[in-house]
């Protein structure tokens, strides 16, 4: 959970120009086909609709990264959405978040869900894969349904515009990482695997 607790932040600041009313909403994944960050790329345009001063980070690199980038330029979003490509200052992206948004139609378990709520941020992410282990709707984060821009769209909406509740997700959020995906944590859940089969 302390992985990027000591990232600082205002170097990002600086660098993208970033205003105190500008929420900034952040995605941290490899730019593959499971990660489906063309339904966020989609869902960003409904979200400005209605919050015109959010500005969208996707962090990461991948053999999607052109696809993406054609398709942000067609919808016009050359300047609310940044691609960044690889970085080495990742806990950085986590720090100036608002709100981490994970877009994916298949996923293991989500470790950059893990993080984000590890720093205490509030998430929405799909319903798909071992998300839900995590993401507890209405409780730990906000779940939406897989390949469904509007339902991003409208999940981001409403934790930007409703902060208090999506302060009080993440928190609870925090206590569920702290208690079950710590490093000691999984240890002693191993061990306890190891034991049943012995």
């Amino acid at each position: 959970p302390e992985r990027f607790a000591p990232a600082g932040k205002d170097h990002l600041i600086a660098e993208f120009n970033l205003k105190s009313n500008e929420p900034v909403v952040v995605n941290v994944a490899h730019l593959a086909g499971h990660k489906a960050q063309q339904y966020l790329v989609r869902a960003i345009p409904l979200v400005l609709a209605r919050i015109p001063t959010a500005r969208f980070f996707i962090v990461g690199e991948g053999e999607l990264m052109n696809e993406l980038q054609a398709l942000a330029a067609s919808l016009g979003l050359n300047q609310q959405l940044v691609f960044t490509g690889f970085r080495q200052d990742v806990g950085a992206f986590y720090q100036i978040a608002d709100l981490f948004v994970m877009s994916s139609v298949d996923e293991g378990l989500g470790t950059a869900i893990l993080d984000a709520l590890a720093l205490g941020k509030p998430v929405v992410a799909t319903d798909s894969g071992g998300i839900p282990e995590i993401i507890r709707d209405g409780e730990t984060g906000r779940l939406v349904a897989p390949a469904d821009p509007a339902a991003l769209a409208e999940g981001i909406v409403e934790l930007l515009t409703h902060p208090e509740q999506g302060k009080r997700m993440a928190s609870l959020g925090q206590e569920v990482v702290r208690r079950n995906f710590s490093v000691e944590a999984m240890v002693d859940k191993n061990i306890e695997v190891y034991q049943r089969i012995l």
